[in-house]
């Protein structure tokens, strides 16, 4: 397995901090990164949470596909299904999602 720093320079440049929590995150998003598992990152506004999807997004085997972003809070529900669509074989980025209708949630 490459190394936390070279790994780090490939898929996290952008997130910086060398605090306990901030490498922690890195480190589980690295394991994290050869699932094929949804992952769900929670935190307030302006935490970070879309750097981390993207490094998580980098280092995993859907890195040569899309990563799409979509704000639950702006996007019209008919919207939704397209941008799914968008994210195939890539990855989704569902900021917001607890703004969106329960129904399209269920959907997801």
């Amino acid at each position: 397995m490459e190394d936390l720093a070279s790994w780090r320079r490939r898929c996290a440049a952008e997130i910086l901090g060398e605090s306990k929590p901030i490498v922690r995150a890195l480190d589980i998003i690295r394991r994290v990164a050869r699932c094929r598992s949804s992952v769900l990152f929670v935190g307030e506004t302006g935490t970070g949470k879309e750097l981390f999807a993207r490094a998580l997004h980098r280092a995993s085997p859907r890195a040569s596909g899309p990563f799409v972003t979509v704000d639950c809070a702006t996007v019209p529900e008919q919207v939704l299904e397209e941008r799914l669509a968008a994210a195939a074989g890539g990855t989704l980025f569902l900021d917001e999602v607890g703004e969106l209708s329960l129904a399209a949630q269920a959907r997801l």
